[in-house]
């Protein structure tokens, strides 16, 4: 077999694993519910609002301005860290152009809704477009040991068998 076409097979082998690697925090309970809570329910609260009132051409414009700034954010933390695997910058750098397209497409096509069809011109790119950003949000923020780490001393700022600092000797009851 050709050298290259066993390199090229082991890109892909080793793009496939480092996805699989990223994808394991957030299958953690504190993971899933900081991402569910925090980047899906909070994050876009101003386009939920919106599909909460029935204003359908609010919440694809909504949907698409909440999605492409999670994308680029994503983006960044996929692109910028020299640890990154060449093909993974590739795949975010992609995300980052058609996310664009599609939140241009959902943007212009939500200001003109007058008809059914046009609902569907602003949803199908806004929500292709929510799911390419969440996906690239998970792959790049799962290496952050603030939001994924194992060890509760990350969430608590120290082992958690010492001593809390400070003492109850000034207290007045």
């Amino acid at each position: 077999m050709d050298e290259a076409l066993i390199n090229i097979k082991a890109e892909w082998v080793l793009l496939r694993s480092e996805i699989g690697r990223r994808f394991y925090p957030v299958l953690r309970p504190s993971g899933f519910f900081y991402f569910l809570v925090v980047i899906v329910l909070v994050g876009g609260a101003g386009a939920w609002i919106q599909l909460y009132r029935a204003d359908y051409a609010s919440f694809f414009e909504g949907l698409g301005t909440y999605a492409l700034a999670i994308l680029t954010a994503a983006s960044v933390e996929i692109v910028f860290p020299e640890k990154t695997l060449h093909s993974l910058r590739m795949l975010g750098l992609a995300g980052l152009a058609l996310g664009g397209a599609l939140a241009t497409i959902a943007v212009i096509s939500a200001k003109s809704l007058w008809s059914t069809q046009s609902y569907y011109a602003a949803a199908v790119p806004a929500s292709i477009l929510t799911v390419i950003a969440l996906f690239l949000w998970i792959l790049g923020n799962s290496d952050n040991v603030r939001l994924f780490s194992e060890s509760p001393e990350s969430a608590i700022g120290g082992p958690p068998s010492g001593g809390l600092p400070g003492d109850l000797d000034d207290f007045q009851r």
